[in-house]
């Protein structure tokens, strides 16, 4: 029988000082624009991106008209609710607070259909869910989809007391009862140039494997939608390639992603993003667990190793609750008459920790 080792392997990496402008967002057409700037980082840099703080951004058109965004947290910049003409060419500049001026190219306005509908279909690998959407027009020809999930759920157990200024008393809020959010970082991108009408039919947006905690009660998904332009689509496509595609034998070589901003001082200057000029336009779904197949069943990672204590003693409870405890615990509910409780890890009790308990506008 044959054995080894596995060694790690931490490749040499030419380290670079230069950090990068990244310009992450697109002209809004119908609406406010959001732009966010930061710099580009090397990979043995820990920690989030560093932000781009006090530049001066506008959207500007080809006769020279500026519409200015004000920074309104660190790095992220936002217009005036605003609508531009389709067909005019916008562009969007920036002048950094170091003094370095970028822009990036003239692009034709450009205004996204509706999406006619999300559906979606249960099979033994769970829900898939679709996008269909066209253009009467004609016009659009290169699309691009983000979406995000949202579902309600439960902690292990329901907590009727809390713990606080070293003392037991029931709870005011709920934190039994929350909903999770996440926001896959997926590149969707979609073209009908190929085809006799300017229509995408059952595009799959993702997933949702059936033994997933998001179908337990109730689970929605909001799609948005962009039109593009074909230099935009072609600058997402291979992004895509770059950024989910790696990775084994048989996979495409990485190619150089060339977006539409540049440098006025050194135009030789890299710059990583692409601003296009669209509208945007979303659609919500909702599937309830009542119209799944009654035999699934859905498993929470979150609880797996949940313990549950079923009797202490409030003598104990500042070792157990308190200050002297190694362990964040929270209690649940009183036993024996008040004289002792149960109680669990925080994480078991207290949904928060996973979601919020603040009921989305749109539940």
């Amino acid at each position: 029988m044959l054995s080894g080792c596995i060694e790690d392997y931490t490749p040499e990496v030419k380290s670079s000082k230069t950090q990068f402008l990244v310009v992450d967002g697109f002209i809004n057409t119908q609406g406010p624009t959001t732009i966010k700037l930061s710099r580009s980082a090397n990979l043995a840099q820990t920690g989030g991106p560093v932000v781009e703080r006090l530049a001066q951004v506008s959207i500007e058109d080809a006769a020279g008209n500026r519409t200015p965004l004000k920074e309104t947290v660190p790095g992220t910049y936002v217009s005036a609710d605003q609508q531009l003409v389709p067909g005019r060419n916008y562009r969007l500049t920036i002048k950094t607070g170091a003094g370095r001026q970028y822009v990036s190219a003239f692009t034709a306005a450009k205004v996204t259909p509706p999406i006619d509908a999300i559906t979606w279909k249960a099979s033994d690998a769970g829900v898939q869910l679709y996008v269909n959407t066209h253009d009467p027009a004609g016009a659009t020809g290169y699309y691009r989809w983000i979406y995000d999930e949202t579902w309600f759920f439960l902690s292990a157990y329901n907590s009727e007391l809390e713990y606080v200024d070293g003392e037991i008393r029931p709870r005011k809020d709920n934190i039994y009862e929350c909903w999770g959010t996440e926001n896959p970082e997926i590149i969707q991108v979609g073209t009908t140039t190929g085809l006799t009408q300017d229509a995408v039919t059952d595009f799959p947006l993702t997933r949702v494997p059936r033994n997933s905690i998001k179908l337990r009660f109730r689970y929605s998904l909001r799609a948005r939608q962009y039109a593009l332009s074909q230099e935009e689509y072609k600058y997402w496509e291979t992004l895509k390639k770059n950024t989910e595609t790696l990775g084994t034998p048989f996979d495409p070589l990485p190619s150089q992603v060339q977006g539409n901003v540049h440098c006025l001082q050194d135009a030789t200057e890299p710059v990583l993003g692409f601003v296009g000029a669209t509208s945007l336009v979303e659609k919500r779904l909702f599937v309830n667990n009542n119209e799944l197949p009654a035999d699934w069943t859905f498993l929470d990672s979150n609880y797996l190793g949940c313990q549950y204590l079923a009797d202490t003693t409030l003598l104990t409870k500042d070792e157990i609750f308190g200050y002297f405890s190694f362990i964040k615990r929270t209690p649940i509910a009183y036993v024996r008459g008040k004289t002792s409780f149960s109680g669990s890890t925080t994480d078991c009790v207290d949904c928060r920790v996973h979601g919020t308990n603040v009921k989305p506008s749109f539940w």
